[in-house]
């Protein structure tokens, strides 16, 4: 889990209900346990907590589409989100924008 190879936050929606199954289950399997069954419980509540804070950001960064722009694919397509978004791209460090994927942003916008 630490050598996580993905940057990308959607990537770990498989894995999170897993977790939070295997955090129950401690909770129910060592109920004589406080001290396990204390650190269960408060693992459960940090994931719900994570989990709120993920989908946040994923809806601020879905209706700011400058936001998404800059952060989207760690800004690599920023011109061209830019282009699509707004008409032109805002940031003066625009040296050339990639016609291709403006079309598929079009394509499947």
């Amino acid at each position: 889990m630490f050598n996580w190879p993905f940057n990308d936050p959607r990537f770990w929606v498989p894995i999170m209900p897993l977790m939070a199954a295997i955090t129950l289950h401690g909770v129910a399997y060592f109920k004589e346990n406080k001290i396990i069954k204390s650190l269960s419980s408060l693992l459960f509540v940090i994931y719900i907590i994570l989990g709120a804070f993920a989908a946040g950001y994923m809806v601020y960064s879905s209706f700011n589409k400058e936001f998404l722009s800059r952060n989207q694919a760690k800004g690599v397509y920023r011109n061209e989100y830019e282009v699509h978004f707004f008409g032109k791209p805002l940031s003066d460090t625009a040296k050339t924008i990639d016609p291709t994927i403006v079309n598929l942003l079009k394509r499947y916008d």
